[in-house]
């Protein structure tokens, strides 16, 4: 994703909201902004049954 702070003003949100809005912390998303720190994905992926080939 790279550096999130171009993204806050297009999206009209401050630096809490835009962390609320990430699921984390605005400490986190601050220390991202400031390349301190490496944003994570995390993805919710269920299964159902085995997996088809």
């Amino acid at each position: 994703m790279g550096n999130p702070r171009p993204l806050r003003p297009i999206r009209g949100r401050s630096q809490q909201e835009f962390a609320q809005d990430l699921g984390s912390h605005r400490t986190y998303l601050s220390s991202a902004e400031r390349s301190e720190r490496n944003l994570t994905l995390e993805l919710g992926i269920e299964t159902r049954g085995p997996a088809r080939r």
